[in-house]
């Protein structure tokens, strides 16, 4: 995760995915702070995006190993 929030609430990125639909993977990424609790904006938006890929590679999926979350330190 190349674009971290300038907040000081921000800890570590989590990415969770549901796999085996269809259409694809939906994608939640987000940055949650010590508690792992979504680090909010002033706004109340989370920080984070949200998008469907067509495919994930190789080694984001190895990275899943068949589990729905990744947390990234």
């Amino acid at each position: 995760m190349e674009e971290r929030p300038d907040a000081p609430q921000v800890h570590h990125g989590a990415l969770l995915t549901r796999q085996g639909l269809s259409y694809g993977f939906p994608c939640l990424q987000l940055f949650v702070d010590r508690d792992n609790k979504p680090c909010l904006m002033p706004s109340g938006t989370p920080y984070g995006r949200f998008v469907v890929a067509r495919a994930l590679d190789s080694e984001l999926l190895g990275m899943f190993g068949g589990r729905e979350l990744i947390i990234f330190e």
